[in-house]
């Protein structure tokens, strides 16, 4: 599903957000349902998306700390035979 291009797309509007002059009631409610439809879907991809980003972020962080662990290791241990 695509993106919205702008943020308004995920911000609630209410049903008298739709009514235009002469549009049916019936008409306004059935604009309203789509949007509304659309809106909250569009909110469960970003979601979704936001939750995959930080998923990847805390995989980038787990292997930064490890890489941290290890350059420290070699460092102590490259440090200590220098002594002897």
């Amino acid at each position: 599903m695509p993106f919205p291009q702008i943020p308004q797309d995920l911000i609630y509007k209410p049903i008298e957000a739709f009514v235009e002059k002469g549009l049916e009631p019936r008409l306004v409610k059935l604009r309203y349902d789509f949007f509304e439809a659309k809106r909250r879907d569009l909110l469960t991809a970003c979601r979704r998306s936001r939750d995959v980003i930080l998923q990847d972020e805390d995989k980038v962080s787990v292997t930064i700390r490890k890489i941290i662990r290890s350059t420290k290791t070699i460092v102590l241990s490259s440090s200590s035979s220098d002594i002897t």
